[in-house]
């Protein structure tokens, strides 16, 4: 029995959106739906009732919680959440059968001699069990770095993100791991969400950022925690789009300098110009996982899928990232093994 765990960063999702920003709450679910999620981990849902409607296209099989990472500021405080299908998955629960609610993570150690600075938006935190797999639990870590500088924080931007990636994964990745608890469940752990963050190959006409480079590989003690997702999650920004408060200053002209300058070559050999720009999208896991689960990552390019390539629409309608789905398949007798 295989499952189906996905981040997807929605861009500003309120339910009190303008006219020209709101989003097609329908089509949304219908992507999530159509892609036979378990699980889903959402970046910038603004707003509970935003989170709510969302549910409601979801359908009644379809269970939500949401929360908003406090932070002095407010574009740093951007909400998560995470939705579930209620018929496959439910929340962990103690032994008395109180639910653990999912919550925002503002409690772990760092180490400053290495430069180590608290994150600027704390994670999400959720355990989750199947229904048909009692003795087993994915617990998640939803995360978004800020994508500019923080005044109060003397690093660079990208040095900023790449200092909280470090955090994650040797600080807050290992407690939560090795966390046990009363009902002592086979557990797997799993970062997910938007790093702003590159895994960066050597392709022809790669226009990701390569500046904005992560460790796919972090060795720990006796773990190996792995980054995986390499394929492009975010649109590229129309020349005209004056929309991007999320770029440093002056970066987002450059930027369109060089797509440009790419999109020329692209057209000279004849060769199709792609939709998307980065892959700031990912999952990470400490790699020894592998040996007790069936693992695959894969990138939903949901505006070829659901859009018909219109970009523009996509958008505005849906986000200016595509989902990513992690399938996790269990081998039952290692679980029952662990449990033993």
């Amino acid at each position: 029995m295989g499952f189906k765990i996905g981040s997807f960063n929605l861009y500003k999702l309120n339910f009190q959106s303008n006219t020209e920003r709101r989003k097609k709450f329908e089509n949304i679910a219908n992507i999530i739906v159509s892609e036979e999620y378990d699980i889903v981990a959402f970046q910038e849902v603004l707003s509970e009732q935003a989170c709510k409607e969302l549910l409601i296209n979801l359908g009644p099989n379809w269970e939500g919680r949401w929360e908003f990472p406090p932070k002095s500021s407010n574009m740093a405080a951007e909400g998560y959440a995470f939705v579930w299908n209620k018929m496959r998955i439910h929340l962990a629960q103690n032994e008395e059968g109180k639910y653990f609610e999912p919550r925002i993570l503002n409690q772990y150690k760092i180490n400053k001699a290495l430069g180590q600075t608290e994150l600027i938006r704390n994670p999400y935190f959720g355990r989750f069990v199947p229904k048909l797999l009692p003795k087993l639990e994915f617990r998640l870590i939803n995360v978004h770095f800020r994508f500019t500088k923080d005044d109060e924080i003397e690093l660079s931007a990208i040095k900023q993100r790449q200092n909280e990636y470090s955090v994650l994964t040797e600080a807050i990745y290992p407690k939560y791991e090795d966390k046990r608890y009363g009902n002592n469940c086979a557990a797997y752990t799993f970062i997910l969400g938007d790093y702003n963050l590159n895994i960066v190959r050597p392709t022809i006409l790669d226009g990701r950022d390569k500046n904005c480079k992560l460790d796919e590989i972090v060795f720990l003690d006796d773990r190996v925690i792995k980054t995986v997702q390499d394929q492009l999650t975010t649109l590229k920004k129309d020349n005209g789009d004056d929309s991007s408060d999320e770029n440093e200053s002056g970066v987002r002209v450059e930027n369109q300098k060089k797509e440009k300058i790419k999109s020329d070559m692209a057209d000279a050999i004849g060769k199709p110009q792609d939709l998307y720009a980065n892959n700031y999208d990912h999952f990470t896991y400490n790699a020894n996982i592998e040996q007790r689960l069936f693992v695959l990552n894969q990138r939903i390019d949901a505006v070829t899928k659901y859009y018909n390539k219109d970009a523009g629409k996509y958008r505005s309608e849906v986000s200016d990232h595509v989902p990513i789905k992690l399938y996790v398949e269990p081998n039952t007798y290692n679980v029952q093994v662990m449990e033993g």
